[in-house]
């Protein structure tokens, strides 16, 4: 190897780094998009299935019934019967399953991202390797 072709290698590391910090920058835009779409399908799941749970708890139907165990109302049972209403709500259903997808998008996005700054960190190392190699060249004042 010698100087052109360090040189060469270099020219190619320089554009290997622009493409890749582009790339960083779509991911990162991405990611950030990514969580703000979860945080919102989080916030409006958080809404909604509270506001289910008030709704379900507070019909007649659920306050008055009782525990087949003891044959008495009480909170635990309440608490059992509330949940399993709520998981039989299509709606409820409906918006965990896009809750659990924004998320998927967002860990994704979030992989992407740290795929493409693995790569980086690999090119800046190899630019150092390359410019060690430069130093030494110019050092001794011969190929390699």
């Amino acid at each position: 190897m010698n100087k052109t072709d360090l040189m060469m290698e270099v020219e190619g590391i320089n554009k290997l780094l622009d493409s890749l910090m582009e790339k960083m920058s779509e991911a990162r835009k991405d990611e950030a998009n990514a969580k703000i779409y979860y945080e919102h399908k989080n916030q409006e799941f958080t809404e909604f299935s509270t506001k289910l749970m008030v709704d379900i708890a507070n019909d007649p139907e659920i306050k008055t019934s009782k525990d087949p165990r003891t044959g008495n109302p009480n909170a635990e049972w309440a608490k059992l019967i509330t949940q399993q209403a709520m998981l039989h709500d299509k709606m409820f259903n409906e918006m965990s399953e896009a809750l659990y997808q924004a998320r998927d998008v967002y860990y994704i996005a979030q992989s992407d991202a740290q795929d493409i700054a693995d790569q980086i960190g690999t090119v800046r190392t190899k630019a150092i390797l390359v410019a060690s190699l430069l130093r030494y060249m110019a050092a001794v004042d011969e190929d390699i």
